[in-house]
């Protein structure tokens, strides 16, 4: 129809020069842009009217769900962008406290920085300071020797930094907490991604397990006081609001199974307890066992006031739902400051 109605007013006019509108190239160019403006305009009023549209369609109002997944994370990894700059540390610090007695260094990918809300919080209600090394796809392990040249830049300047945190007070304690989409060591991309092979699977999981190994000595010996280690963070088919309409606005009905999940982050799961096995500092840390039942790993936390997105795509923690972890997982991260 709309190629029909091209050709019959638009393109058939032009040519034969009916309409004073394509009487010269002005008026075309000026009639295209006056177009692409109005399209331009009217796409930006369907994204916003979008709440209301859903509104409509399930008689639930997910504009708070939205809100929640487009929640800006304060401390987005802009501290490391571009990657070749000199970092300010300072921008990926929360609640300094001057007389603390201890610091938390994270370490790790998107998820780590993802997981840095729950660590502010933490230290809003508690004597620490936290400091974030994070980058978008930065992979164990924490080692200048042992990374890609076009991170070791990084790694360098994350060991200045920490180095000096360590030694400007002699009993000022510096731990760590280490957080990744482990999940993706294994070679699995989603939990919908195909089968791997074994062997290819055996060398991804051996890779790993040296990397996480070298990456645990490496801050033991630079005076890392204590580890821990967040695991693998329940993941989900679609992103909440996509979820929402699928299931006409049913919270309830978006989840994960536990099972799968479970056989989905088996293999690195089993390399990271073997690992932190041999390390008496180290502890692991699991999202799941807070957020997920026997049964399933729901997409949306319910508090009974409100329904939180535990991510804000399929597989990142959304900033609310951090916030809540800082609660639920509060023995473990008093753990690295006692």
């Amino acid at each position: 129809m709309l190629a029909d109605l091209s050709f019959r007013y638009v393109e058939t006019p032009f040519r034969k020069r009916k309409t004073p509108l394509f009487n010269s190239a002005q008026r075309v160019i000026g009639l295209g842009l006056i177009t692409s403006l109005l399209m331009a305009c009217f796409a930006f009023l369907v994204s916003k009217a979008d709440p209301w549209i859903t509104l409509q369609k399930y008689g639930s109002y997910p504009g708070q769900v939205i809100g929640d997944m487009e929640e800006k994370n304060p401390f987005w990894t802009s501290c490391f962008d571009p990657p070749q700059s000199t970092p300010d540390f300072k921008k990926c610090t929360a609640s300094v406290q001057k007389e603390a007695p201890s610091s938390i260094a994270v370490f790790g990918d998107s998820h780590a920085n993802a997981f840095f809300p729950m660590l502010d919080s933490f230290a809003k209600t508690h004597p620490v300071s936290v400091v974030q090394y994070t980058r978008v796809g930065y992979k164990l392990p924490v080692s200048v020797s042992s990374v890609a040249p076009n991170i070791e830049r990084f790694s360098k300047q994350i060991e200045a930094d920490l180095s000096h945190r360590i030694s400007s007070k002699p009993q000022f304690r510096v731990s760590a907490v280490l957080a990744s989409r482990f999940v993706n060591y294994s070679g699995r991309a989603s939990l919908n991604s195909g089968a791997i092979s074994t062997e290819e699977l055996k060398r991804n999981l051996t890779t790993f397990e040296e990397s996480l190994e070298q990456s645990i000595l490496h801050l033991e010996a630079f005076g890392v006081y204590r580890i821990l280690i967040v695991l693998p963070y329940p993941e989900f088919e679609s992103d909440p609001i996509h979820c929402f309409r699928a299931h006409s606005g049913k919270y309830g009905d978006c989840f994960t199974l536990r099972a799968d999940f479970e056989a989905y982050r088996k293999e690195v799961m089993e390399v990271i307890q073997s690992v932190s096995a041999r390390h008496a500092e180290v502890r692991l840390s699991d999202p799941a066992s807070a957020l997920c039942n026997e049964i399933r790993c729901p997409q949306f936390l319910s508090t009974g006031m409100e329904n939180i997105p535990v991510v804000y795509d399929e597989n990142h923690p959304s900033v609310k739902a951090a916030k809540r972890l800082a609660t639920l997982l509060e023995k473990d991260l008093l753990w690295l400051t006692q």
